[in-house]
């Protein structure tokens, strides 16, 4: 079934703290971060995830990668399975104004997404860029193509491809040598139809006690104003997860 009047309940993913992080490195870097919690006796449970980022900056160019995964089981049966790539291209056009190229591939089982596949490009703007606060907004157009898993619901399969604005605000503050906060807002309301709106809300907490070792506590809320059948419109989201820079 191919239509274009139901959405379907895909959630923002937000790469911006992803990308600060190798603010001003050149050459290649590597992320990689993960957690698990596996309970056993009264609560039977065990859940996983994991991060891969890597990034290539020389010159005016920047290559970014983004891989990650989360898997959940218990008592009843598995909880969380979602997967993603992401991989986007940024240009320096001027000293504050960048251009950048994404594409994106990921699935979220558990939000009734099977598969969503994007593309976009836009402008980013770096309004103050000093070491005690860097603040950017960017804007794009993106085309989605969407599918809902097939289950018991009235609108299992439903497939739909829609354009969208995506607008996004961050700010980024140093606390110290090894300690920073950053706080990132996307917009993105559907082109032609602007009740169909999603909202992305992240507040990360990021330190360095070495070198190599990071440690990350974040917020989220996530608002989509039409999911499909069974998905809630509002998710919040408390995480910590360790990692490890080369």
């Amino acid at each position: 079934m191919v239509a274009t009047a139901r959405p379907v309940a895909a959630q923002v993913v937000n790469v911006q703290p992803l990308l600060a992080k190798g603010h001003g490195t050149r050459g290649l870097t590597l992320q990689m971060d993960g957690a698990i919690d596996y309970r056993v006796g009264n609560v039977e449970l065990l859940q996983v995830s994991g991060r891969v980022v890597t990034q290539y900056r020389t010159g005016r160019h920047l290559i970014f990668v983004l891989g990650q995964g989360e898997f959940g089981t218990n008592a009843k049966g598995t909880f969380i399975n979602r997967l993603l790539g992401h991989l986007r291209y940024r240009l320096t056009l001027r000293r504050a104004l960048d251009a950048e190229v994404f594409v994106q591939v990921d699935r979220d089982l558990f939000r009734r997404v099977s598969l969503r596949a994007l593309g976009g490009a836009g402008l980013r703007l770096r309004v103050i860029n000093t070491e005690h606060v860097r603040i950017a907004f960017g804007l794009a157009a993106m085309v989605e193509y969407e599918e809902l898993r097939g289950d018991d619901k009235p609108d299992a399969g439903w497939t739909s491809t829609m354009q969208r604005v995506s607008s996004y605000a961050t700010v980024a503050v140093p606390l110290g040598p090894r300690l920073s906060v950053q706080e990132t807002v996307y917009v993105q309301p559907r082109i032609g139809a602007p009740n169909d709106l999603r909202v992305f809300e992240e507040l990360e907490l990021l330190t360095r006690p070495t070198n190599v070792l990071t440690i990350r506590l974040a917020a989220m809320l996530a608002y989509d104003a039409v999911p499909p059948i069974g998905v809630e419109t509002f998710d919040a989201r408390l995480q910590s997860s360790i990692g490890v820079v080369f």
